[in-house]
């Protein structure tokens, strides 16, 4: 599935077990991380605060949860 033109990837890390994206939407504002667990093919999208984007991406098991 490909994102709308204007959804902008910040930033991508992969590791071992998962595939970590920040996103971002202009039009609206809204941040949120895309994860991705290759393992079980399991992938969620997870809303985080703005200010709080750069940790979210760098600790996004700290993020799941809240």
């Amino acid at each position: 599935m490909t994102q709308p033109a204007h959804i902008r990837e910040l930033a991508r890390r992969c590791s071992a077990n998962l595939e970590v994206a920040l996103m971002w939407n202009p039009r609206s504002g809204r941040v949120w991380l895309s994860i991705f667990d290759p393992a079980t093919e399991e992938q969620i999208s997870l809303p985080v605060p703005s200010e709080r984007a750069l940790d979210a991406f760098q600790h996004p098991y700290a993020y799941v949860g809240a």
